[in-house]
C-alpha cells in the first residue's frame, strides 16, 4: 500500500467524529503530561513572538490558539476537515485577526516559499508517511534563518511496539534516529537543539512487557532534577537516545539555501 492510501486512511480516521474530543489535549490532567505541554509552549513562545508562524497539522488549535496571542500572524495547516470545523467554532466564540486557516495535506502546501519566520508541528508528525517530504517543505516556507520546530517519533523504541495496536486505529509511522538526522541534514537544516522523551511507553501494554508499560511510570518521570524531567534525563542520555521514542528538535534553516 502506498502513502497516498495511508494518508487517506488516517485522514478518514481523524475525520471520525469523536476523534476530535479524544484527541484534544488527551491526558492533560496528569502531571507528566502537563509538563510537556508546558515545555513546548515554553519553546513555542521564545521563537514565536512577535513572528509569522505556521502550525503544520494544528488539529483544533491546541497550540495555535494561544500562539496567536503573541505572534504577527500565524497560519495553521491540516487534512481533517472536521478538525478544522472544531477550531473555526472556537476562532468564532474568541476571534482573532491574526489567523489563517488551510485545508490541505502538510505535505504538499499552498503557502508562499521563503515566507515564514517560524513553522512548527507538534505531536502530529508520528502519523504521517514519508515525513521527509513535511520537513522538506517546512525548509521550503521558511525564510533563510528560519526556525522549524517538530517532532518525530523513533521506530526502534518500546512506544513504537505498543502503538502497532493503537485503539484509536491511526497508523503511525515512526522513523529510526538515524533516519531522523538524515531528512534533517537533507532539508538543509541545522540543529540547534534536540531533546529527547519517552523512553518508557507510560502506558498499559503487551503483558509480555510488564513492568515497562504502566501509566504508572509516569509519576515517576515527571520528577524533576534541577529544572528537568527525569524522563528527558534519561532519554537524552547516551545509553538511552536511541531508544527514547519522542525526539524535539528545534532547527535552523541555513543562510545559504
Amino acid at each position: 500500500m502506498n502513502n497516498s492510501y495511508w494518508d487517506d486512511y488516517n485522514r478518514r480516521i481523524y475525520e471520525q467524529e469523536h476523534m476530535q474530543v479524544s484527541l484534544e489535549h488527551r491526558g492533560f490532567r496528569c502531571g507528566y503530561n502537563e509538563e510537556m505541554v508546558s515545555l513546548r509552549f515554553k519553546i513555542l513562545e521564545k521563537y514565536c513572538r512577535g513572528k509569522r508562524v505556521a502550525d503544520l497539522g494544528c488539529g483544533t488549535g491546541s497550540y495555535l490558539i494561544p500562539l496567536a496571542k503573541i505572534t504577527k500572524e500565524i497560519v495553521g495547516v491540516d487534512f481533517s476537515r472536521n478538525m478544522l470545523n472544531t477550531l473555526q467554532t472556537k476562532l468564532n466564540n474568541q476571534p482573532h485577526n491574526s489567523i489563517q486557516i488551510y485545508h490541505e495535506n502538510i505535505k504538499n502546501i499552498s503557502l508562499e516559499t521563503a515566507s515564514f519566520d517560524v513553522v512548527y508541528s507538534i505531536a502530529t508528525l508520528y502519523y504521517v508517511s514519508d515525513v521527509g517530504k513535511v520537513v522538506l517543505e517546512m525548509n521550503r516556507i521558511l525564510k533563510k534563518g528560519g526556525i522549524a520546530i517538530f517532532e518525530l517519533g523513533n521506530l526502534w523504541s518500546l512506544n513504537t511496539i505498543i502503538t502497532r495496536k493503537a485503539p484509536t486505529g491511526v497508523k503511525s509511522f515512526h522513523v529510526s534516529l538515524g533516519r531522523m538526522y538524515k531528512i534533517i541534514k537533507q532539508a538543509k537544516f541545522r540543529i540547534l537543539k534536540h531533546r529527547a522523551f519517552q523512553l518508557l511507553p507510560m502506558q498499559s501494554g503487551p503483558i509480555y512487557l510488564l513492568p515497562l508499560v504502566s501509566s504508572k511510570w509516569k509519576i515517576i518521570m515527571s520528577k524533576k532534577i534541577k529544572e528537568r524531567m527525569l524522563d528527558e534525563i534519561m532519554s537524552s542520555s547516551f545509553l538511552f537516545k536511541h531508544l527514547a521514542f519522542r525526539h524535539l528538535f528545534v532547527c535552523q534553516k541555513e543562510e545559504t539555501t
